[in-house]
């Protein structure tokens, strides 16, 4: 697996993130409305890149063209996803969780665990978001439900690294008043 590069001389200056859980809508004759959640989600957005030197820019356009547009996956971490939660140790799941669960029961790790942290399991590269706080031995909401079946201990990374895909098969470069400096504009979805 690649990994998107960055370094001193390549930088996230910007980042969009758009998250993508569809709806189903049915309204009756007389004017009933009932919406229906599919029990899914898949992260999407824009990544704004800086190439400060030519090296850099020879660096990022040769990984995009690796990719052979959406067909190619690579790795992203991405700086809007890091986790709020200050703890020490590493959670794990407490108990074996079923596939399509929506919450888990998580140990291992003292301090507390922030709503709104984004997660990913070992063996599952979804990234999944807490939707509740708690401390070890709580049982925690998150959204979507789990997409496989999770053994007791398996443990959790708050730092999730993303895989992805173009949304495209191009992307933009813009100079930064040189051609030595460049800014690249990059589309991405989560690769389910």
């Amino acid at each position: 697996m690649i990994t998107l590069p960055r370094s001193r001389n390549i930088i996230i200056v910007d980042t969009k993130l758009k998250d993508k859980t569809p709806t189903i809508t049915n309204e009756s004759s007389n004017g009933k409305v009932e919406s229906y959640c599919l029990d899914w989600q898949q992260f999407s957005g824009e990544v704004e890149l800086f190439a400060r030197n030519r090296t850099a820019i020879k660096e990022l356009t040769s990984f995009l063209s690796s990719l052979n547009g959406r067909s190619g996956i690579f790795e992203m971490s991405i700086p809007d996803m890091k986790p709020e939660s200050k703890i020490l140790g590493v959670p794990v799941l407490h108990q074996p969780v079923n596939a399509k669960a929506t919450s888990i029961t998580l140990s291992g790790f003292n301090g507390l665990l922030e709503q709104g942290d984004y997660f990913t399991l070992a063996n599952d590269s979804k990234v999944y978001q807490l939707l509740s706080s708690g401390k070890q031995g709580d049982v925690f909401n998150i959204k979507p439900s789990l997409r496989k079946t999770h053994q007791q201990g398996t443990p959790l990374a708050l730092n999730p690294v993303m895989q992805c895909r173009l949304d495209s098969d191009d992307y933009d470069m813009k100079p930064k008043k040189t051609t030595e400096q460049m800014y690249f504009s990059i589309g991405f979805k989560e690769n389910l």
